[in-house]
Formats: structure tokens, sequence, C-alpha cells
């Protein structure tokens, strides 16, 4: 039992994966039942052929047989573009998870989408007070989040007041004001996509059930039971207009929010929101024991760049040196990818004739490797994806790895740069950029190295816990 709970819990970690690609993965499927239903005609057109046209060779059957041969082509065509998109899919998810390997672990329920921690207080009392209203199908449930969530949008707008800074952090705000003539025109991923997983982690929503289906789901036992009062069980908020009897799945903040006729939210944290969001990720089973949990916990000092951690947590108590290990990892991670990345530019810099920006690439690479010696060796790596092997499982990823760190630490750029195109090609076929012609002249920005989302929103979300009023 244990084993197949494990199994389904790592198939709907793989299908969140999959989400943002969803339309090419329909495509991807669409092809595929193309080229079976091209593969059923070709015998079935045949056998036609054989039937009718053998011994009687005509125009007619010139042109069956030209179908037929057609259809074969189509097969072909059809099969290359399902495998292509079936490709950039699966690059897509690979990518996705090396990525967030270490993120995970570190700073779980954290997403790079995310800016703002008041949707982590907000959210949770969002849907509570949405399962106190009566719902005819799902479409209603999430008709009713969608409205509250444009109004909660322009209230914190309007709590922002005048301050650009402050609105960039809130969901939808571009689409605000068509959004207020027709809901549809809201932005696709809102805040319930954006920031439910880490609503679940944090234990501020319970279970793994849609969040629409769980309150009309609610709503159907509640208007079809008779109203009944119930103590409030282990884990469950008390509330004297939670009649139904039903486990509470939501665990929303104490302080009030006014979705039908508020006008005004501030974006900064009460004490109350930001003890709430403290409190659930420091105590819930899924984050308690990650380093966020334990940098909130302790109080511990940050840096707003992740790669400058190092400089003052290296005096930290003994209970921290897992998380430090865990940061030290992911620190040779991102410089092995950064490293990676500014190659990859250096060749297309080359391809394109600008010599000046190559060298500008190739001399930041020196200061890299300058700066860090350590992360550069075979050991290092080999430590590195020992540490996360459990979560980077990809056998050419491993590899990759492996064969790139060698090639570094004997300066080796002529392979290194040989390894990286032929890299490319297989993770991107048909859509690789190096020494491509059709990407001749094209500009690349320079890359920055991975903060498993720690520039992006962890610290953030721990400066606006630590400084709420």
């Amino acid at each position: 039992m244990r084993n197949k709970q494990a199994q389904w819990s790592v198939l709907k970690r793989l299908m969140s994966y999959l989400k943002p690609y969803s339309l090419l993965t329909f495509l991807a499927l669409a092809f595929l039942l193309a080229t079976t239903v091209v593969k059923s005609i070709i015998p079935l057109v045949a056998s036609h052929f054989i039937d009718q046209y053998l011994n009687n060779l005509n125009q007619l059957a010139v042109t069956v047989l030209l179908v037929y041969y057609g259809l074969y082509i189509l097969q072909t065509i059809v099969q290359y573009v399902g495998n292509l998109l079936f490709a950039r899919v699966s690059y897509s998810i690979v990518r996705d998870i090396r990525r967030d390997a270490f993120a995970n672990m570190m700073f779980p329920g954290m997403s790079t989408l995310q800016r703002r921690a008041k949707y982590f207080a907000v959210m949770p009392s969002l849907y509570y007070q949405a399962t106190k209203k009566h719902y005819n199908s799902v479409r209603d449930v999430r008709a009713q989040i969608v409205k509250w969530e444009i109004r909660l949008t322009d209230m914190l707008v309007n709590g922002a007041g005048n301050d650009e800074n402050k609105k960039t952090g809130i969901t939808g705000r571009s689409m605000l004001t068509a959004a207020k003539n027709d809901p549809s025109k809201f932005v696709k991923y809102d805040p319930t996509y954006i920031y439910m997983n880490g609503l679940r982690t944090f234990g501020m929503i319970k279970g793994d059930i849609d969040i629409y289906h769980l309150i009309f789901d609610r709503s159907k036992q509640v208007y079809q039971q008779k109203p009944k009062y119930k103590a409030s069980e282990e884990g469950e908020m008390s509330d004297s207009e939670d009649k139904s009897g039903l486990i509470q799945f939501i665990a929303p903040c104490e302080e009030v929010y006014y979705f039908d006729n508020g006008t005004m939210l501030p974006l900064e944290l009460t004490k109350k929101e930001a003890d709430y969001i403290k409190g659930h990720i420091v105590n819930s089973i899924k984050s308690m024991d990650s380093m966020l949990a334990y940098i909130l916990r302790n109080n511990v000092a940050v840096f707003p760049e992740y790669d400058s951690l190092g400089r003052i947590w290296h005096d930290m108590p003994e209970d921290f040196s897992e998380y430090m290990k865990q940061y030290r990892m992911g620190q040779r991670f991102s410089h092995l990818a950064y490293v990676v990345q500014l190659r990859f530019n250096h060749i297309m810099a080359m391809f394109n004739e600008q010599k000046d920006e190559a060298d500008k690439l190739q001399t930041r690479i020196e200061e890299v490797l300058e700066q860090y010696p350590s992360d550069f060796t075979c050991q290092a790596i080999d430590d590195m994806l020992f540490y996360i092997h459990s979560r980077v499982t990809e056998h050419t990823v491993i590899t990759f790895c492996r064969k790139s760190v060698k090639l570094i630490e004997k300066r080796d750029w002529e392979q290194l740069d040989e390894l990286i195109v032929s890299r490319e090609k297989a993770v991107k076929p048909g859509r690789n950029k190096l020494r491509n012609p059709k990407y001749k002249g094209e500009e690349r920005g320079w890359p920055s190295m991975l903060s498993f989302r720690w520039n992006e929103i962890v610290y953030q979300v721990i400066n606006e816990i630590r400084e709420a009023k």
C-alpha cells in the first residue's frame, strides 16, 4: 500500500510539471492519434487496391496507388512532428525537474511565479468564504473565485496607492480593467494557479483534490445535510458557522477580508498575517524540516542574493550543517550551469562573428573558475550529483554534467563546445540554435546564476514576514 501511495505521489508530482505544457502535450497526443489513424487506413487502401485494381490497372487505380504512398509520407511527417512535440515537452519537464531539485529541498512551496507573501494569507480566507455559498456546479465555484480574485486585485492595487514598485507584485494588475467588464479576460495564471502548491505545502489547504471540486462537494453536503454542530477536531479550525460536521479542509487567517465590497487592502502584512504564514511554514509536515522553516524559526540573517549567503552562514550552529550542505551543493550546481550557459553564448557569439562579445564571455568564465575552483572538480560534481540522485535520475543529465566538468577542469574548450552542441541537438531536435543558420545574428542576453527561487520570491517572503506591523 505504501509503495502504491509513493508511486501515486511521484505521478502527481510529474503531472504537475506537465501542466504548463498542456497545449504542447495536447498537440503531441493529437499527432499521435493522427499517426494511429493513418496507420490503420494504409492497409485498408492496400486491400482495396488488391481487390479492385490488381488485374485492372487504370487511371483510378493509379490514383489509389498514389494515395497509398501519400499516406505513407503523411504518416512519416505526422509521426515526426508528434515525436518532436513529445521531445520538446519531455525536455522542458526534465529541465524544470533539474532546476527544481535543490529549490524543492530548500524552499518547498515557493515558485518563481509568486511575488507577494500577502496571497498566502488572503487566499485561504477567500476559499473559506467561498464555502459559505451555494453552488450548482464546479463552474459556478470557479466563477465565484475568479470574481473575488479580480476584486482582490483591485483592492491590492488601491492599497498600493501610487507606489508602482508595489503594484508590480500584484497578479493580474495589467488585466484588471478588462477583467472587471469580462471575467474571462482575467489572467490565465491567476492567484489560485500560482499559489496553490504553496498553500498545500504549508498546510493552509488540506488534501490534493482540486480546490473548486472541494468547495463544490462542500456546498452539496452542507445544503443536503441537516444543520448540526460538531466540536473541532485535531488539526481543524473551529467555526460557529460551520454546521456541516465535515472535516475542515481550509485553515484561514484570523484577519478579516471583504471580498464582496472591499475597496482597499495594503500589500504589507499585518502581524496576524505574518504570524499565520510563519506558523504554517514552520509547522507543516511538508515544510517544517526545510531551510526556509529553519531561517524563519531561528531568525537567521539573510542577503538578497543567493550566491552571497555563504558569507554570513559560515558560523551557524551545528544543527544548520545539513542546510549548509544543501546550500553548498546548490551553489555548486549553479556555478556549473552558469559556466555552461556562458559557453553556450560564447559559441553563439563566435558563430555570429562577435569576437569582442566572445572574449568578454570567456573572461567571465575564467573569473568564475578562479573564484570557485573547488566546485569544478570531478569529485565535487560527483558529490553534488549523488546528493540529488533521488530527484534527478535522468542518465543523460548526469553524464553531461560529468563530461562537462572534466573538460572544464582541463580547459578543453573546443571539446566542451562540441559536447554542448551535441547536447542541444539531442534535447531540442529540429530547434537547436547552436551553429544553426536560421538563428545566425540572434542576440542573447547574459545568463545569470541559478538562485533556486531565492532571488525571485523567498527573500521577499522572509522580509515581508519580518517587517510586518
